[in-house]
C-alpha cells in the first residue's frame, strides 16, 4: 500500500482549512498591508506592527504555522524585504533593549521563535533562488520553500535535500540541522551542505560567513537554530545531481509487530547503500487493513518506506533486496514493490499527514530504536488523539562534521500528537511529555527542530554535544555580547 493512503486519513480535510480561510494575513508573499505601524524610525520597511495595533493578534498568530498558537506575545513585528531591512530592524532592537528572534516558515512545533517582549523578525519574504549551473551551486533566501527548490533546480538536473514537506522554507530547517530527502548520501545532515551564509549580527553589520571568513560564526549557523546570535539572510548551498528515478518500495505490517519491523531496519540498514532512504511510520490504519489486526490495536497500521534515489533503474532491485528479502517480509500484511516516484510526489505525500491542525512533538536520536518502539507499542494504544504518528528513520550513527550539529544515533525517532479541539491541549501536551520521560533514557540527544522545547527547556543542551554546547555559549558571548538576541527557549 502506498504511504499516500495509509496516511491520507489523518489531515486532508483539514488540509483545505488553512490560515487564509481564517481570515488572518498570510506569512510570505500573500502578506497583507498592516493597518496600524510602528514608531516612525521603521515606517518605511514594508510592514512592521507592534501590540497595540489593531490586527495585531491576526498577525501573530500568522506567524505560526499549526493552529495550536502558543500564548506568548512579542512587543513588535517585522517583516522584511532585505538584508539591509534586517540590518535597520536589528540596529533599532539593539537601541530600544528589544531582545530580537527570528521566524521564517513558523514550523518550530513549539513556537520558539515567539517571545513576550522584544521583537521577532520575520524573514519570510527573503526567498530568491538563484542557480550557478557551472559550479553547480545555488544561494537562496532563508524563506525559499522545498517545493520551490527542488522545482527550479529540476530544470538543470540538480537537488537538493530539503525537509520532506514541500511547504518547509529553508531557513529554520537547515539551521537546525535538517534531516532531509536522500540525507544519508546528501550530506548526512542537511545543514553540512550549507558552504556559507550571509548573516546580520547583533551590531547590524552585514557579514560573510564561511569555512575560511568568520569560522567560529559559520561553525555555530550549521546547527545552532534557534540559538543563534545572527540573522541569516542568505545561504550559499551545494547541490547533488537529479535522481533518474526514485524506487519506491512500501510494505505495511501490523501494530502489534512495531518492535520487530524497527529491530528488522535495525538489521536491514546497514547493509544498505547510502542513497536508500529507510523510514519506518506508525499512524492511522486504513479501514481495508483492520481486518489483519484481530486481537491487536486495529486502529494503528506500521508502514515501511524504502526509497532508491538512483541513476541506474536498473540496479535499483539491488538496492532493495536486502529489504525484500529480509524474513521480517514473511509478517507483511501489504505490499508496493518497485513503483517510481518523484521529489514532488514524496512532498505531496508526507503533506497529507502533516496538514494545519494541533500539533505537538518530540524526538530522540537513539541506538535502541527497538526498545523505544516496544514504548511506543504500549503506549500508543492509550493515546487520547488517534492521528498521532511516529517516525523512524535510519541514519546509521555516522561521523558528524566539525559544526554546532553534533547530535547523531542509529535511528532519529519522532512522534507526533494531533488534535482540532483547543480544550483538549492539556491532555494532548500531557501524555507526549509522560511518555518522552520513558523515552529519553533511550537516547543519544535531540534534534533542536522537533524538539518539544516548551515541555523540555531544561534538556535543550542534549540537541549538542557536550563540547558543541559549551562553544555555542562562549561564542554567544563573543558576537553578541549585549544580548540583542535571545537565547535558546528557556534560557534567558
Amino acid at each position: 500500500m502506498h504511504r499516500r493512503k495509509f496516511i491520507g486519513g489523518i489531515g486532508a480535510a483539514a488540509f483545505s482549512t488553512g490560515v487564509l480561510a481564517a481570515g488572518k494575513p498570510a506569512s510570505g508573499g500573500a502578506c497583507a498591508t498592516p493597518q496600524h505601524r510602528s514608531p516612525m524610525e521603521l515606517e518605511h520597511l514594508r510592514a512592521s506592527v507592534d501590540r497595540g495595533a489593531p490586527n495585531y493578534e491576526l498577525w501573530r498568530e500568522s506567524m505560526i504555522w499549526q493552529r495550536r498558537k502558543s500564548p506568548r506575545y512579542p512587543g513588535l513585528i517585522v517583516q522584511v524585504d532585505s538584508a539591509e531591512d534586517v540590518a535597520e530592524a536589528v540596529m533599532y532592537a539593539r537601541k530600544h533593549r528589544l531582545r530580537v528572534t527570528t521566524r521564517c516558515g513558523g514550523h518550530s512545533a513549539s513556537a520558539c521563535f515567539l517571545r513576550d517582549g522584544g521583537m521577532l523578525i520575520d524573514v519570510s519574504r527573503l526567498n530568491s533562488i538563484e542557480i550557478d549551473t557551472r559550479a553547480p551551486l545555488f544561494n537562496a533566501g532563508p524563506g525559499a520553500i522545498a517545493r520551490e527548490v527542488n522545482a527550479r533546480l529540476r530544470q538543470f538536473g540538480l537537488a537538493f535535500p530539503t525537509a520532506h514537506c514541500g511547504m518547509v522554507p529553508l531557513g529554520g530547517f537547515l539551521l537546525g540541522g535538517g534531516l532531509g530527502l536522500n540525507g544519508n548520501a546528501w550530506g548526512l545532515m542537511s545543514t553540512f551542505n550549507i558552504l556559507a551564509a550571509q548573516v546580520v549580527t547583533a551590531d547590524g553589520r552585514i557579514r560573510h560567513a564561511s569555512a575560511t571568513e568568520n569560522p567560529d560564526l559559520f561553525w555555530s549557523l550549521r546547527g545552532g537554530g534557534p540559538g543563534l546570535y545572527g540573522v541569516v539572510t542568505k545561504l550559499f548551498l551545494k547541490t547533488y545531481e537529479l535522481p533518474r528515478a526514485i524506487v519506491h518500495n512500501t510494505i505495511t505490517f501490523g501494530f502489534q509487530d512495531l518492535p520487530d519491523v524497527i529491530g528488522a531496519l535495525a538489521e536491514i540498514g546497514p547493509k544498505m547503500d547510502s542513497d536508500v532512504e529507510l523510514l519506518g511510520y506508525v499512524g492511522p490504519a486504513p479501514a481495508e487493513l483492520t481486518a489483519h489486526c484481530a486481537n491487536a490495536d486495529c486502529r494503528r497500521a506500521v508502514s515501511v518506506d524504502a526509497n532508491a534515489y538512483t541513476t541506474n533503474v536498473a540496479d535499483s532491485a539491488r538496492k532493495l533486496r536486502v529489504l525484500t528479502e529480509h524474513p521480517i517480509m514473511k509478517r507483511a500484511i501489504g505490499k508496493e514493490l518497485g513503483s517510481t516516484t518523484t521529489i514532488e510526489a514524496l512532498y505531496f505525500d508526507e503533506e497529507l499527514g502533516f496538514s494545519q491542525r494541533r500539533w505537538v512533538a518530540d524526538n530522540v536520536f537513539t541506538n535502541r530504536a527497538r526498545d523505544v518502539a516496544t514504548i511506543l507499542r504500549d503506549r500508543m494504544t492509550s493515546c487520547p488523539s488517534v492521528d498521532a504518528q511516529a517516525v523512524f528513520l535510519y541514519k546509521g550513527s555516522p561521523k558528524l562534521p566539525a559544526a554546532a550539529c553534533s547530535t547523531m544515533g542509529d535511528f532519529y525517532a519522532s512522534y507526533y500528537v494531533i488534535w482540532d479541539n483547543p480544550t483538549e491541549d492539556p491532555v494532548m501536551l500531557g501524555y507526549l511529555r509522560d511518555l518522552y520521560k520513558e523515552i529519553v533514557p533511550l537516547g543519544t540527544g535531540s534534534n533542536i527542530n522537533e524538539m518539544d522545547q516548551e515541555g523540555r527547556p531544561d534538556q535543550i543542551n542534549t540537541c549538542y554535544s557536550p563540547e558543541a554546547w559549551q562553544r555555542l555559549k562562549s561564542l554567544r558571548e563573543k558576537w553578541d555580547p549585549h544580548g540583542v538576541f535571545q537565547n535558546f527557549y528557556g534560557i534567558t
